[in-house]
């Protein structure tokens, strides 16, 4: 491992800081698209096995039958398997990250950011859901019908849950950094606002920029819910006392290859989606809820 250099070394210059925060934010939004999708196709996945029309845009998905039509393990299982995957992913990632900081490069940096953007689409989702009473919020709301307290008591506790996993990851995110120099006690607060502050902030605003005018409350909220994860995260890399990095660290500079390939995979997202994909299962005529509505509309016209 390389030791920190004495506080006499010169500090880390602007440039170098601003290509640690394009970096870091290009990887942040990476990270976000794939977690964000993957919840995205496991909903549309489930909707069409239980012959659900749905229809995919950027930033919600747009089930085409009425809430009557709904069953109950329909909703259930539908808002909850892509956040499970996530949680999963999120352990896998863990594991890898483990080896991972002992190498150096961009791809320790990679997996800190999925492990944390998956965190927050399962505990930060459960959170921010129950305040909008959206999303992921309906697979506790449902699952336990007669009351909303089990729902509201998942979203205390994965509030916790945010807490305690973003200080755990303090140590392991700050091995992220090759940077000698920022890794000094002294420069730790620099080091928060370029690798853990500065790619959220620019991050978001990439994705609400490319998500303009299609973007949800709902996804906002997840946005602002990783808050829960990364400002405990800040707070233990800004007091940890670690101070060494790899052998042979990399120097910082911009990898204009990574930004633009986020760019370009962000505004693809956009487009693709902007006029939505449907999806219409085969047999959607003769889903069992359909009956149903059909007797509350009759109904309704008496």
């Amino acid at each position: 491992m390389a030791l920190a250099p004495a506080s006499f070394e010169p500090r880390i210059s602007a440039t170098k800081v601003a290509s640690i925060v394009l970096n870091s934010a290009a990887l942040y939004v990476l990270a976000y698209l794939i977690t964000h999708l993957i919840v995205q196709l496991c909903e549309v996945g489930v909707a069409y096995r239980y012959v659900i029309p749905s229809i995919l845009y950027p930033s919600k998905i747009d089930f085409r039958i009425q809430d009557p039509e709904w069953r109950r393990s329909t909703v259930v299982i539908t808002y909850a398997v892509g956040q499970t995957l996530c949680l999963l992913l999120a352990a896998f990632f863990a594991l890898r990250l483990r080896d991972a900081t002992e190498r150096r490069g961009l791809t320790k940096l990679f997996y800190a950011w999925l492990i944390i953007h998956a965190c927050n689409q399962f505990f930060g989702a459960m959170v921010a859901d129950n305040f909008m009473r959206e999303g992921f919020w309906y697979s506790p709301r449902y699952l336990f019908i007669t009351s909303n307290v089990p729902a509201v008591a998942a979203g205390f506790l994965s509030a916790n849950i945010c807490l305690v996993i973003g200080y755990k990851l303090g140590l392991p995110f700050l091995k992220t950094c090759d940077s000698i120099t920022l890794v000094r006690l002294e420069n730790r607060p620099l080091l928060v606002w370029a690798t853990v502050f500065g790619p959220w902030l620019v991050g978001t605003l990439a994705i609400n920029l490319c998500k303009f005018r299609a973007i949800t409350f709902l996804e906002q909220s997840h946005l602002f819910s990783i808050l829960l994860l990364l400002i405990p995260l800040a707070v233990a890399v800004r007091f940890e006392m670690y101070e060494e990095t790899v052998q042979a660290p990399r120097r910082p500079r911009l990898e204009r290859g990574l930004v633009l390939m986020t760019l370009v995979l962000l505004v693809g997202f956009r487009l693709i989606l902007n006029k939505g994909i449907a999806f219409k299962p085969h047999g959607y005529i003769n889903y069992p809820g359909a009956p149903v509505v059909q007797k509350l509309l009759q109904k309704s016209k008496r």
